[in-house]
């Protein structure tokens, strides 16, 4: 593997951090938002995938889990 491609990896995983707290942060106001709009905004292919990867960063997500409670959330993006 290149180093290219090892600096790619790993800072898109940065950038997907970055954007999903600017997000949230900005979002706030909102009692939630929608998963499916992160899913293409955060660049991933389905809306699982996106699911787990915010329930790895401690996320909170609504009951039915196709929207993320903004307000709760706040207090885990330090900790991201």
């Amino acid at each position: 593997m290149s180093l290219n491609v090892c600096l790619c990896c790993r800072l898109l995983h940065q950038v997907c951090i970055l954007r999903l707290m600017c997000v949230i942060a900005v979002a706030s106001y909102r009692p939630s938002l929608p998963v499916a709009f992160l899913t293409a905004s955060l660049g991933f292919e389905e809306q699982e995938q996106l699911v787990a990867w915010l329930v790895s960063k401690k996320i909170i997500l609504t009951p039915d889990g196709t929207k993320i409670d903004c307000k709760a959330s706040m207090s885990a993006l330090p900790a991201i």
